[in-house]
């Protein structure tokens, strides 16, 4: 089954992509007195990647993107080399990024992003942040990623660990 992410993409001095489909609540529960923090943790993290993956696996596509670099901000939503990749959560904590086309992100307006440079899938795992069971990090640092549930994911991508 397909969700969709949105997806913001950012450039400074780094890019930045930042997804997000809707604002969720924190409902992260509170340990009951005497339970172990850390076995709540665990439960939470199961669930969230649970949320995650639909159990085995689960694959994100990009519904909306924002550019933003030194030219200002550009909605790049519909361009063909946003909404052509594919970010796959499997349950195991495998992580595959199907980038498809590539982006210009120096570009000045939405057609100046296009590329039809292809890139490959780019396998890793994912791993939960310390002392979190919604924030994770994937591909040596270079996406972090929030789960606020089976529905919303939020997340940024900083293009120079690649």
């Amino acid at each position: 089954m397909m969700k969709t992410i949105q997806l913001t993409k950012q450039i400074s001095l780094l890019l930045l992509f930042t997804f997000i489909i809707s604002c969720g609540s924190d409902d992260t529960e509170v340990p009951a007195e005497g339970d172990d923090p850390q076995t709540v943790l665990e439960e939470e993290r199961v669930l969230t990647t649970e949320n995650l993956s639909n159990g085995e696996e689960k694959t994100w596509r990009i519904e909306s993107a924002i550019l933003r670099n030194e030219s200002g901000t550009i909605d790049i939503s519909g361009n063909f080399n946003v909404v052509d990749d594919e970010f796959i959560f499997k349950a195991d904590g495998n992580f595959i990024w199907r980038p498809g086309n590539d982006i210009n992100s120096e570009g000045t307006t939405s057609e100046e992003t296009l590329n039809d440079y292809y890139r490959s899938p780019i396998n890793s795992t994912y791993i939960y942040n310390e002392g979190s069971s919604s924030d994770l990090t994937t591909l040596g640092g270079s996406f972090t990623f929030t789960v606020e549930d089976d529905e919303t994911i939020i997340g940024t991508w900083n293009n120079r660990f690649l």
